[in-house]
């Protein structure tokens, strides 16, 4: 049987600074268009993995000039998407149905159905953070961690595995 313990030492394998476990039962609120559902209608938990902007890469973004954006960026949209796609691989091989979502994903600029607010994601990585216990929403609407305050970049994946879910943080 699949341990969330087994997810969590897998995705840090992968590089991952943060792992959390949400069940599903956490988006019943959200219009049925953004539950995890949506996208796998058997799901029954959400791994959500984040690494960490390397502090000294923020302090010195945008220095020399706004256009330079330095190592702030450098390469962590293509890691955070190899990572979900080799844990969906991961647990694909353990017989568990999973979809890998983007980093940067699909947005929705009108109210659709169920949506009724603009430039909403198909689905919130920054909510699925706090489903999954890893921190808080800020007054400024930012995901924060305790380890890492902001500096947190965040990828998703849907599985039906019926794995442990973390506590919501407090």
């Amino acid at each position: 049987m699949l341990t969330s313990k087994a997810v969590k030492e897998k995705a840090r394998e992968l590089g991952a600074d943060l792992v959390g476990i949400a069940p599903v039962s956490r988006w019943e609120n959200a219009p049925v268009e953004l539950r995890p559902q949506a996208h796998l209608p058997e799901a029954k938990s959400v791994i959500v993995l984040s690494i960490h902007h390397p502090d000294a890469s923020v302090e010195w973004g945008g220095l020399p000039n706004s256009n330079y954006s330095g190592p702030f960026q450098l390469g962590m949209i293509p890691k955070l998407d190899t990572m979900s796609w080799r844990m969906t691989k991961f647990l694909e091989g353990l017989g568990y149905a999973a979809i890998p979502l983007p980093c940067t994903g699909f947005w929705r600029h009108r109210p659709y159905k169920g949506i009724t607010t603009t430039n909403t994601a198909s689905f919130s990585h920054r909510h699925a953070f706090i489903a999954a216990g890893l921190g808080e929403f800020g007054w400024n609407n930012l995901a924060l961690s305790p380890e890492y305050g902001p500096r947190n970049r965040l990828v998703s994946l849907i599985t039906s595995a019926e794995l442990e879910p973390d506590a919501l943080y407090s």
